[in-house]
């Protein structure tokens, strides 16, 4: 997915078109890191229930996820722990 001015003028009919493409996108962060985009609500539900899933890098359990760039006192906040931590 490339984000352009087409984006930025209607973002909302923007997702509405991926949504109804698939419910999964890959995209490019701002960093150049390869991401996934996830459009449709049942399955960003599904994503945040499933363990497999993770923003903390120590749940990266061998893969190449690095996490992302934080301030140390950052990396522990609520949206980077796991379970039982959160």
């Amino acid at each position: 997915m490339h984000i352009d001015e087409t984006f930025f003028a209607d973002p909302h009919g923007t997702y509405a078109r991926l949504r109804a493409s698939r419910s999964v996108h890959r995209v490019t962060g701002p960093d150049g890191s390869a991401a996934w985009l996830v459009t449709r609500y049942s399955d960003v539900r599904a994503a945040l229930q499933d363990p497999r899933l993770s923003t903390n890098a120590a749940s990266s359990h061998g893969g190449d996820y690095q996490g992302l760039p934080l301030p140390p006192a950052l990396r522990n906040d609520l949206l980077h722990l796991d379970p039982p931590d959160h």
